[in-house]
């Protein structure tokens, strides 16, 4: 099968279905706008679109908007992509690639929306502009397919699409490369990067930046250090996870190690990852808006307790402390809003937890991560996602007079 994926080779979401996808024997080809690094040894080649000075000043100087691209890029990619013949086109991002889908309608089509846009289309002030692109790849998709479980309901709201074209799963995580570390190599990375040696901390495992809530999390973390002895006995440790430098300095300002907080810049192995969210007492995450976050199921996978802000998104996966979980959820602290009061209150409910039950939760939920999200299962549901596209496709252009 050859597939045509739309999106942002550099992504690490993309990086990561195209490298799946090329061991299930796909041809794959990404059609990609941003600036690139070398995949070709990954086994898939990345395209990037034709801006012919003719289309730039089109575009760009007789049609200006802050949007141009994402509005006329489906011109620059149309000889390539045709040229491809793909059988199914995957494009990620609704707004990103979306709105090239409609230009292509003779191929079957899957649409990958993220989520900022869920956030973006339920804004009294989104754009109409914003909005009829994004609501333009929903549309012309075959089928909608995204990492949120039941959400399906919120979409067909958002977007007035037919719930027959929803196919929510989660993507689940690797249980080989997360999984809960021993203690001499949660000590290990620890000393690496220059921790508290046996200081027990909260890790913001999400990118760095204000739209990820990790301003909120500061402030709240300064007030309980000046509030509470008993967070004081704790460190926030903070990862950059590619955060812009202009972002990152601005969360640096925001805390001190005379605080508790430890930032880390460098970049993180697989196997260093897992071992500092394994030695965490709680893996803190505060996104307003979100999908089924690789972050939440790695924390899962390593044992740890999430902390969360309650979305909708994540309750396929993660149920309340507070309540009886069902057989495929795993366990986290949930927490009302990104008000410091809610999210200080989520911090010392955490470090009020008896040890022994932090660490039933944790064994229950690395139990679940195994049973119910690990990738390779997860991410196969994807092939049955193209071959039902294709499917479908074929009959309602059979059908047409």
């Amino acid at each position: 099968m050859k597939v045509v994926m739309l999106g942002t080779a550099k992504n690490s979401h993309v990086k990561r279905w195209a490298r799946f996808l090329v061991s299930k024997g796909i041809d794959l080809a990404i059609f990609s706008d941003r600036p690139q690094e070398d995949l070709s040894a990954a086994g898939f080649r990345v395209v990037t679109p034709e801006w012919t000075l003719l289309r730039n000043l089109w575009s760009f100087k007789l049609r200006p908007h802050p949007l141009a691209n994402e509005r006329d890029k489906w011109r620059a990619y149309r000889m390539k992509l045709i040229a491809e013949g793909p059988a199914v086109i995957h494009a990620h991002e609704a707004l990103g690639y979306g709105p090239v889908l409609p230009h292509f309608a003779q191929f079957p089509s899957v649409l990958t929306p993220w989520g900022p846009e869920i956030e973006d289309l339920g804004r009294a002030d989104c754009g109409r502009l914003k909005r009829r692109l994004i609501l333009s790849g929903v549309q012309a998709a075959t089928l909608i397919s995204t990492n949120a479980e039941g959400l399906e309901e919120h979409w067909k709201r958002l977007t007035a699409a037919p719930r027959e074209k929803f196919r929510f799963f989660s993507w689940g995580v690797d249980t080989q490369a997360f999984s809960p570390s021993t203690p001499k190599e949660i000590d290990r990375v620890c000393k690496k990067l220059g921790l508290r040696e046996k200081r027990p901390y909260f890790l913001s495992p999400r990118l760095a930046a204000p739209n990820w809530g990790l301003d909120k999390l500061l402030k709240a973390w300064l007030v309980g250090w000046e509030q509470s002895e008993a967070l004081r006995g704790y460190d926030l440790v903070v990862l950059r996870c590619g955060a812009p430098q202009a972002e990152w300095e601005q969360m640096l300002s925001l805390g001190t190690p005379e605080s508790g907080v430890r930032f880390v810049d460098e970049f993180l192995s697989v196997g260093d990852l897992a071992a500092l969210i394994s030695g965490a007492v709680a893996s803190v995450q505060l996104p307003r808006t979100d999908l089924l976050a690789m972050s939440v199921l790695e924390a899962l996978a390593c044992g740890t307790l999430p902390l969360l802000l309650d979305l909708p998104a994540y309750r396929s996966a993660v149920a309340s402390v507070d309540v009886t979980p069902k057989a495929q959820q795993g366990q986290a602290i949930l927490m009302e809003s990104q008000a410091p009061s809610s999210i200080l209150q989520g911090l010392l409910k955490v470090i009020q937890m008896p040890q022994d039950q932090r660490q039933s939760i944790g064994a229950r939920n690395a139990a679940v991560a195994r049973e119910h999200h690990e990738a390779a299962r997860c991410m196969g549901r994807m092939l049955d996602v193209y071959r039902e596209a294709i499917a479908l496709h074929t009959a309602q252009r059979t059908r047409r007079p």
